[in-house]
């Protein structure tokens, strides 16, 4: 979908999941790139549109909104009272204000009456290799109908100022005027079962080992740890699994029967590693998955570089030599 610039309306305000490039990252943000990139890899994603950053900057274009951004911009990370009065300032400020009118119309045209959207953030700054900004924006879920959506939408994009957000950005040195906010509106899946694949272990650092968090119903107590999940690790060079936890208890090795309290069988772990397995291929790194489960079927709902992996050393390309990589840490820890 793309409007034009007549009559004060936005460029590019409002596109489909499936018509992303990756020359659209300005407009979408990390978020909507990447499921862009799976939609494009032919991995199972529910359908859904981006209201784009176009229409965060046209919510921000006046003086008033300019003016508190650069003196947000002015504070740095120490003053943290008046960093956060100024950052609430700006939500009311975006809050205050209505979509533009072609990006409500198209939204309208795209939305089923009928099926629960999830409306997540997609900020220029999130999801990458070095900032996940994991947790720091709005995610509303459960919404129906223009009305909500469009008030998500809003909420989203003036979350973009959550304290949390701005501190983060300020720790990272990330500007705040030279972040802007996108907004993915998706279908919401029915699910059986939810959860959180790691295509290496976030504890350990270990790259051959997969990590799976699993929980029925929806996947977003999972996400927020509000729930106790099953937990499995997974030996990807064995095709083993290592250890299947029920509920952070109970051990229950290689059972295929789900109906002995456990979320998933076995086959549907190795299932859910080889999606895992392929998408890090996809984007060259390993990755921080969420995912659900319908009716047998996988959806693949987010994915996310793992921001605190040891960075692997890449040797020259080719040149046929041994490499020995010593850590002169442990070196002078140990004797």
């Amino acid at each position: 979908m793309v409007s034009t610039m007549k009559e004060g309306r936005c460029v590019h305000s409002v596109k489909r999941l499936a018509d992303i490039t990756a020359q659209d990252f300005p407009l979408v943000g990390g978020k909507a790139a990447n499921l862009a990139k799976l939609i494009s890899a032919e991995f199972p994603v529910p359908d859904g549109f981006c209201v784009t950053t176009a229409v965060y900057r046209a919510l921000i274009d006046d003086a008033h909104a300019a003016e508190l951004i650069s003196s947000l911009e002015a504070i740095g990370a120490t003053e943290t009272k008046e960093l956060r009065q100024l950052a609430g300032r700006i939500r009311e400020h975006i809050r205050s204000k209505e979509l533009p009118a072609d990006a409500r119309r198209y939204i309208e045209e795209l939305l089923d009456g009928r099926e629960l959207y999830a409306v997540r953030s997609s900020a220029t700054a999130e999801d990458l290799p070095h900032a996940s900004f994991a947790g720091q924006h709005e995610t509303v879920l459960g919404v129906t109908g223009v009305d909500a959506v469009t008030e998500a939408v809003i909420e989203c994009m003036a979350s973009l100022f959550t304290d949390r957000a701005v501190a983060y950005r300020a720790a990272n040195g990330i500007a705040h005027s030279q972040v802007s906010m996108a907004v993915v509106v998706q279908r919401i899946i029915d699910a059986d079962a939810s959860g959180v694949l790691f295509t290496a272990d976030p504890t350990t650092g270990k790259r051959s080992v997969a990590c799976i968090d699993a929980a029925l119903g929806a996947g977003e107590a999972v996400v927020s740890g509000t729930i106790t999940s099953d937990n499995a690790l997974f030996d990807r060079r064995s095709g083993r699994i290592m250890e299947y936890r029920i509920g952070g208890g109970e051990e229950s090795l290689e059972s295929t029967d789900a109906g002995n309290g456990r979320v998933l069988t076995d086959e549907q772990v190795r299932t859910l590693v080889s999606y895992g397995e392929a998408i890090e291929q996809v984007f060259g790194s390993p990755q921080d998955i969420e995912w659900s489960i319908a009716e047998g079927r996988f959806w693949m709902l987010q994915a996310r570089p793992i921001t605190t992996l040891f960075p692997v050393p890449v040797p020259p390309p080719q040149d046929g030599a041994l490499h020995v990589y010593y850590s002169f840490n442990h070196r002078q820890g140990m004797t």
